[in-house]
């Protein structure tokens, strides 16, 4: 799995300060060590997905986050890879971090719990 790492971030602070709360949600309730969970940049085989097996597709922002927890509950090699970022140059960010933050709350929630059944239950 590869995923990318947006360099020299052209974001306002608010958007950052969301992306890196984000990110340590994802280290401490899943152990995902990459540091930019959100990039949009995510390459797969297709294989991978038969593995992984993703639940939580109706979730706006929880994909990538259901995706990198479940491939590393499987023991996938996953890597990051530098790409450019570039600032918004037209409209404005539909992103809601009180809605961010509670469809993450919630969905990983459940997903921490169905991992954890599956590791003790082995099912």
């Amino acid at each position: 799995i590869c995923g990318g790492i947006r360099t020299k971030r052209k974001d306002s602070l608010y958007r950052i300060f969301m992306s890196k709360s984000f990110n340590l949600f994802n280290l401490l309730m899943f152990r995902i060590k990459l540091k930019d969970v959100n990039c949009g940049l995510k390459a797969f085989r297709k294989d991978i997905m038969d593995i992984i097996k993703p639940e939580y597709l109706n979730a706006k922002w929880f994909i990538d986050t259901e995706l990198l927890a479940r491939a590393y509950e499987n023991n996938l090699k996953i890597t990051e890879v530098p790409i450019n970022h570039y600032p918004r140059l037209e409209g404005e960010s539909k992103v809601s971090g009180i809605k961010l933050a509670t469809e993450t709350a919630y969905y990983g929630v459940l997903l921490k719990f169905k991992l954890l059944k599956k590791r003790f239950f082995k099912l």
